[in-house]
């Protein structure tokens, strides 16, 4: 069976290591010739290092909102103006011949209905919730997918939650992580430890919710034992920041200089309870470290780093804008906050500091659900199973 898979994100992000593992051992079980297209980067350094055939492609841009992304008009428009780059997926399609187009997210439906259109069989994988705001457009592309896609992947519940109107056939397939053998026998040993380590693990992003948690450490900066470790940094480096663009998308609010707004919080509210790490290159260490996982962001669905954490026995706080627990179930292995509300995390960590017996509970209901869910070798599974439906159909 011949899989073209269409990669569009050529960024050093965790959710290109999730698809290299969901693909190392796809091709491990089953019987699949495999190409890649991806645009050069640490992505694609990572692919050929998987002995994958890959070859380099101008980046296609999603066309698609994503929930609580900004400025969301300007990446579209960006997105019409590199239309010039369909014209290389259709020479690829055509001289490939695939069986079936695997496309690696959701706003690469335009590629999908070219692929449809040319006679192939296509899958797309959805990994953001859309935008409630823009309702034309999402039914919009809502139509596009049932109209050319023959299979749509969702990496959780909420994305299928934000879906308005989805007729297509679609299946639930978790990111994967890679669960050593010495994981599997991981115990975490930190947790009676006086101080609680309160981690957020993501780029400086306004719609990852970095300003919520540095909001939430003011809440909490009178009360002893809470350390809060903010492991990211920004988007952009700081020499982009002392250029003359850097200096007006910090100023317009594109790309802020998150780092730079943090520390002023950090000095105006003299706050000592806030460490910031940057880029961490030993995630391991961190989370054996780390008592509670704060992911607030406002995209309305969790983060990847919630079953990182949870493998460790971390229980998470997220904030959802519409409540669906798959990966995390309130109460049992986390806690599920509105957007945007620092004092509802404050509360929750100081629930969690009080009471350990309920930490620990967590966290272990945290590592059972994910060791399950998030399997590398059941996610190919479900997905080779997709791919035999359709070439049979």
């Amino acid at each position: 069976m011949k899989i073209l898979y269409v990669h569009h994100n050529p960024g050093k992000g965790g959710s290109s290591n999730s698809l290299r593992l969901m693909l190392e051992a796809l091709v491990k079980q089953a019987d699949i010739e495999l190409l890649i297209t991806c645009p050069p980067g640490p992505a694609f350094g990572r692919f050929e290092k998987s002995g994958f055939n890959v070859i380099p492609s101008p980046i296609p841009y999603p066309l698609v909102t994503t929930s609580g992304v900004r400025f969301q008009l300007l990446t579209l428009a960006r997105s019409f103006l590199k239309k010039r780059n369909y014209d290389f997926y259709r020479e690829i399609f055509q001289k490939y011949q695939p069986d079936i187009i695997h496309f690696n997210e959701i706003g690469l439906y335009p590629y999908v209905e070219i692929a449809k259109k040319m006679g192939f069989k296509t899958v797309l994988h959805s990994r953001v919730a859309a935008d409630h705001r823009f309702k034309r457009i999402n039914k919009y592309v809502i139509q596009q997918i049932n109209n050319f896609t023959d299979h749509l992947i969702a990496i959780d519940y909420s994305v299928i939650e934000s879906l308005k109107g989805l007729e297509a056939e679609y299946s639930v397939v978790y990111n994967p992580f890679h669960i050593t053998e010495e994981l599997k026998s991981y115990k975490p040993v930190h947790l009676d430890d006086p101080i609680i380590n309160v981690t957020f693990l993501s780029n400086l992003l306004v719609h990852k919710g970095i300003k919520d948690v540095i909001r939430t450490a003011v809440i909490l900066k009178n009360k002893p034992n809470i350390q809060f470790n903010i492991a990211g940094s920004n988007v952009r480096d700081q020499n982009f920041y002392r250029s003359l663009p850097g200096k007006l998308f910090d100023l317009t609010g594109i790309y802020p200089d998150l780092e730079k707004w943090a520390d002023n919080q950090i000095s105006r509210h003299n706050l000592t309870n806030i460490e910031m790490l940057g880029h961490v290159s030993d995630i391991d260490a961190l989370l054996k470290n780390t008592h509670i996982l704060l992911m607030p962001n406002h995209m309305n669905e969790p983060s990847r780093s919630v079953f990182e954490a949870g493998i460790y026995g971390i229980p998470s706080i997220i904030s959802l804008k519409d409540k669906v627990e798959d990966l995390v179930e309130d109460g049992y292995n986390g806690f599920i906050v509105t957007e945007k509300s620092p004092h509802e995390i404050a509360e929750k960590i100081l629930e969690l500091k009080k009471n350990r017996d309920l930490l620990k509970r967590m966290g272990q209901n945290a590592r059972s659900r994910f060791l399950n869910l998030n399997d590398s070798k059941k996610s190919a599974e479900q997905i080779f199973a997709v791919y035999k439906s359709l070439s049979n159909s």
